[in-house]
């Protein structure tokens, strides 16, 4: 679901430069005030698009979905945008009085000089291992929080900060056969609204635990791939091994890639294009595993803004935060680009584990209850009952008791990743520059990765 949208004065929603991939569209209106919606409300109750803004208008509405509606007012010279309430678009803005950027895809935007790179974040990317929320790489580039304005009369943005709706947590969370019902819920909504082609399968629990909870009429629909890590073979790689046991425990066609290094991130449905069904953070909000995997684990907070933030947010809140950015940096040493590619897994896989309901429940919930996958077990057992002694790559395996770790084969993400800056650059800013930068500068990238490559698993 990759977007790129520019908007220069005097633009309509007709006339504004879009690109698009795998996303839904809707554009409305040719006049003074003209609308763009990119992805989907799951509400239908919105005849309108200007229908729409105006409930957005309000100050505690957040209708389910995963969304960006923006407002061109030809009049004020204005440009509005809403968010859905956990930002699951991650788009970023860049803004000046010869256009307005929104994008997902950092690599396409465009500059007429050069970008500034941003102390704060490179600090908090060395001290932390992420970059600080709502701060991307350059200064000139930040993340949109929630509903905003901008104006081509000024650089300056104003915008809402959703995170502090977010829920906090209550005494106690749904039961397991009410958190089977939110997450079969979530996939359906997912399913229906994007067309998902795709199901991004591994050894994995949480890929399993979807595939048990599709309905059947769309698993017969879906392409299930897994990739193979590109130093091993399909024979032993134990996320090939357990995908095969989850189609066929499921009755999906399963199709294994063997992609290269530099295109091991950028694998959409069909090896190619399209919207993947995932697991995506299933173990860290649902196992419990954000508590070990937090940047703030690793060093004691300093006075300063990230101190601040986590002040304002908590600690549970600013976690969720920076999970659902993307911007996962350091603190995954699998995924070497991510820093300079938020929307590599956002906008190629959409998950349950990163749905409004979800969510909801997920925040109001103690942690306690999902701690070393006390909670997500339960609920796996409920839902896979006889299948649940099938073998596991995954850390429930070592962390609850009745769950089987693969014997055979090898751990893909326990085999070394070579440091290739190889990223896609068509034109906008040259990210293999930046990419090199900071993968390679010995007192940023280079050091973070050899400081941090002994913490990828605290287990």
């Amino acid at each position: 679901m990759q977007f790129h949208l520019t908007i220069g004065p005097g633009d309509t929603a007709a006339s504004a430069a879009l690109e698009s991939k795998d996303l839904p569209l809707r554009r409305e209106g040719d006049g003074d005030v003209s609308y763009i919606l990119l992805g989907q409300v799951y509400e239908l109750r919105f005849s309108s698009l200007a229908g729409l803004a105006a409930e957005l208008r309000g100050d505690q509405t957040y209708p389910a979905g995963r969304f960006l509606l923006v407002e061109i007012n030809r009049t004020s010279n204005t440009v509005s945008f809403w968010l859905d309430k956990y930002r699951l678009m991650t788009p970023m803005i860049f803004a000046k009085e010869s256009g307005i950027q929104i994008t997902n895809q950092f690599w396409k935007l465009h500059f007429t000089k050069p970008p500034t790179i941003d102390p704060l974040a490179v600090e908090t990317l060395k001290k932390y291992g992420a970059v600080l929320y709502p701060h991307t790489l350059v200064q000139e580039v930040t993340f949109i929080t929630g509903a905003g304005r901008a104006s081509f009369l000024s650089p300056q943005l104003q915008m809402k900060d959703n995170a502090l709706d977010w829920p906090t947590e209550v005494a106690h969370g749904p039961s397991p056969a009410d958190w089977i019902e939110i997450l079969r819920g979530s996939i359906h909504d997912l399913v229906e609204a994007f067309h998902v082609r795709g199901f991004r399968v591994s050894g994995g629990v949480d890929s399993r635990l979807i595939a048990l909870l599709l309905e059947k009429s769309a698993a017969r629909q879906m392409q299930a791939q897994v990739l193979c890590h590109p130093s091993l073979t399909p024979g032993e790689d134990r996320d090939v091994l357990g995908a095969i046991a989850t189609a066929r425990m499921a009755a999906m066609n399963l199709q294994v890639l063997s992609p290269p290094f530099s295109a091991y991130n950028y694998v959409g449905p069909e090896g190619r294009d399209g919207v993947c069904l995932a697991g995506l953070y299933g173990g860290e909000f649902f196992g419990g595993l954000m508590n070990h995997f937090s940047p703030w684990l690793k060093t004691e907070a300093e006075p300063g803004p990230w101190s601040d933030r986590l002040k304002q947010l908590g600690q549970r809140r600013m976690s969720t935060e920076l999970f659902l950015s993307a911007f996962r940096s350091t603190i995954y040493e699998s995924v070497r680009h991510s820093w300079a590619n938020p929307w590599c897994l956002h906008v190629f896989s959409v998950s349950p584990f990163t749905e409004q309901k979800f969510l909801d429940a997920l925040l109001a919930t103690p942690s306690s209850e999902f701690e070393s996958y006390r909670l997500y077990a339960q609920v796996f057992n409920l839902v896979a009952g006889a299948n649940a002694a099938e073998p596991l790559t995954s850390p429930i395996v070592h962390l609850r008791e009745g769950f089987q770790a693969h014997r055979e084969g090898r751990e893909p993400k326990a085999m070394p990743w070579p440091m290739d800056p190889t990223i896609p650059s068509e034109g906008g800013l040259n990210q293999r520059n930046l990419a090199e930068f900071f993968l390679e500068n010995p007192a940023l990238g280079g050091e973070i990765d050899q400081e941090n490559r002994q913490k990828s698993d605290p287990y």
